[in-house]
């Protein structure tokens, strides 16, 4: 029997981020409104619109997502929760842009600390990836990476910043922000504007720093999975 060649434009990564955190800590911040998360995951996320509430244990809860990385590039694609364990587990299903699922596990771990396990496995359908990936593939794979290794930072300065707000004295700073040219062509304040970014971004109507605070043993670990 002949096994045919995997698709070019087929994305399997898994990212490993290594927090200090609790599991409750991550559920608490998942219940949050889906807006909350391009403020404190500011550069990967232009904009996160919840449209389905979903039951209420988390299930059926839908998201629409605008989305970039480092390359110039943006995506759109929602987000529809279909397994949720509190403190354990949760599943996505994604269409759009991707389409796939992504699972994301929880590990606690001794001295205070969790390792939070991404799993994702989609298809690109965006034109620009989708026809692209025989070529850029390694390109677009080194996107991913660099949107979740802000994300790690990022979220590790909310839990700062969330316990400061409940006397944590902790030094709490900003996000780290876009990458500069998303920056440039994707700024939050002004219409996008000019025939390079309506080509490689898509209908924008359709949707309606500096390390403070972190444990010096803390280490991230590699995403070290990508086929």
């Amino acid at each position: 029997m002949t096994m045919r060649p995997t698709p070019s434009n087929q994305y399997h990564i898994v990212s490993r981020w290594r927090l200090e955190a609790t599991p409750e800590e991550i559920d608490d911040l998942m219940q949050d409104e889906p807006e909350s998360i391009s403020k404190w995951w500011p550069a990967a996320f232009l904009a996160v619109q919840g449209i389905a509430a979903g039951d209420g244990l988390g299930r059926g809860k839908k998201v629409r997502v605008h989305g970039r990385g480092l390359m110039p590039h943006t995506v759109g694609f929602e987000v529809e929760v279909t397994e949720w364990r509190p403190a354990e587990r949760v599943v996505l299903e994604a269409t759009g842009d991707f389409e796939g699922s992504l699972t994301c596990t929880l590990r606690p771990q001794n001295g205070g600390y969790l390792v939070l396990n991404f799993d994702w496995r989609v298809v690109a359908l965006k034109p620009f990836i989708r026809y692209f990936s025989w070529l850029l593939k390694p390109l677009f794979r080194s996107n991913h990476r660099w949107a979740m290794a802000k994300g790690r930072r990022s979220l590790q300065i909310e839990l700062a910043r969330r316990r400061a707000a409940k006397g944590d004295p902790a030094p709490v700073t900003v996000p780290p922000g876009p990458a500069f040219v998303q920056g440039l062509l994707y700024p939050r304040t002004t219409e996008w504007k000019g025939s390079l970014a309506r080509y490689l971004s898509f209908d924008p109507s359709r949707f309606g720093g500096q390390r403070a605070g972190l444990a010096r043993s803390e280490r991230p670990l590699r995403d070290d999975l990508a086929h």
